[in-house]
């Protein structure tokens, strides 16, 4: 690898108590760069130790938070790293021009004079950071992105920008359809976050090809299938909590899981619960999708998970101890698998454009912790509770969105009646 250094340095203007912040490399006999990321920073809340803004600070008049700026850092340091490791394959030293014409080119800039286009996955990995950071994206939106980008690297990533218009995006369709076999749920999902991206770059002033945003193929997809727990896999999970076999951190991934099947919150906002929304009997809570907050009665077995924490060291603030979001999916599954959840689905889905595929699976396999969720809201309307009193918990809008779960919920109810013709 060339040897070089990359720093990020703040500029000292006499009487100003902020700076520009800037990138610096070095390489070579002393040949050097330097980029204005376009920051001004103040020194007190800069650390010349880790060349990154102090955690939980604003900057300039626009309240830029520290988040947004240490992620265009992190994004200007890769694009370096990674111009130099071009040079390196092959087998050349840069001149100063040289490196920032390539430098330009990754962090989504014309080269001055050139021909240039910045490519598709540089403007994404910068979207990506941006967007982040403004819109509070939780880690499971970023790695559905991330997934995203990743499918670009893995298709063409050479791409431009400018060169993906219609003709591109239908290609682009093509190949998650025909090569990649992804189904068609994922590739719809994937078309409507690229015209999203699209949409953002046109807006940040990049050459996007309306032909691209325009671009609006027809996608079948299968009804999803609902999963949820019935009440005697809900208990025989109660057990397994409490029979002390589960190592402390899986039995946190299991109190969330919990807390969700008997209060019908996300886990995102069980995550964020803090004890001041914990009443005598009920919760107060202000959801990330509900402007107006939800009043959720409780009931022994979600009153049984919040006191299980309420003399926890780590849950000082928050109800639930922090979980990590990374292994959280695989683990409620093996714990699942572990608990006896193993009665068979069916999972139908559209692939290949067109064709329907079908899979019988065990239950503990298609799992994820938005079961949670779905469970509460299966066995309530199970149970006789009207759907508009789940909706006042739920946070539902309108019926509608309600009707998947009725319709499995009396399906239910008709099977539990048939009990009787075998007695």
């Amino acid at each position: 690898m060339i040897r070089h250094s990359i720093d990020f340095i703040l500029d000292r203007e006499k009487g100003k108590e902020d700076g520009k912040l800037r990138m610096r490399v070095r390489w070579g006999k002393d040949i050097r760069v330097s980029f204005n990321l376009g920051y001004r920073i103040e020194f007190d809340k800069w650390s010349p130790e880790s060349q990154r803004v102090k955690a939980n600070t604003t900057h300039g008049r626009k309240k830029i938070t520290a988040k947004q700026i240490n992620s265009d850092i992190q994004f200007y340091e890769r694009a370096a790293e990674d111009s130099f490791r071009k040079f390196f394959t092959a087998g050349t030293i840069p001149s100063a021009e040289e490196l920032r014409r390539e430098l330009g080119i990754r962090l989504g800039r014309k080269a001055t004079g050139g021909p240039d286009e910045p490519l598709l996955r540089i403007v994404m990995e910068s979207f990506i950071g941006k967007e982040s950071a403004l819109r509070s994206w939780s880690p499971h939106t970023e790695r559905i992105w991330r997934e995203l980008l990743a499918s670009f690297v893995k298709y063409d990533p050479d791409i431009t920008l400018a060169g993906f218009d219609g003709k591109g995006f239908e290609e682009f369709y093509l190949w998650m359809t025909d090569d990649m076999g992804y189904a068609n749920r994922t590739i719809r999902q994937r078309l409507m976050s690229v015209k999203q991206f699209l949409r953002w770059a046109k807006d940040a002033g990049y050459d996007v090809s309306d032909s691209a945003i325009q671009f609006s193929p027809r996608i079948k997809v299968a009804q999803r299938t609902v999963v949820w727990l019935d009440w005697d896999e809900l208990q025989a999970l109660v057990k397994y909590r409490d029979s002390g076999r589960l190592k402390p951190s899986w039995a946190d991934v299991l109190d969330c899981f919990l807390l969700s099947c008997f209060t019908g919150l996300r886990v995102s906002d069980i995550t964020n619960l803090r004890w001041p929304d914990v009443g005598e009997s009920s919760l107060r809570v202000l959801t990330s999708k509900t402007t107006d907050p939800l009043v959720i009665e409780l009931n022994k077995y979600s009153r049984s998970v919040i006191d299980r924490h309420r003399e926890d060291k780590r849950c000082v603030e928050f109800v639930m101890p922090r979980v990590s979001h990374i292994n959280t999916p695989q683990t409620i599954k093996r714990i699942c698998r572990d608990a006896g959840i193993d009665s068979q689905v069916t999972v139908s889905e559209m692939r290949g454009g067109g064709s329907r595929v079908e899979e019988v699976k065990k239950k503990w396999e298609v799992v994820s912790m938005h079961t949670g969720r779905r469970t509460f809201i299966c066995n309530a309307i199970s149970m006789g509770i009207n759907p508009l009193t789940i909706m006042k918990w739920t946070g539902h809008k309108d019926y509608a969105s309600m009707k998947p779960y009725v319709d499995i919920a009396s399906a239910d109810k008709a099977k539990a009646m048939s009990i009787f013709d075998s007695k």
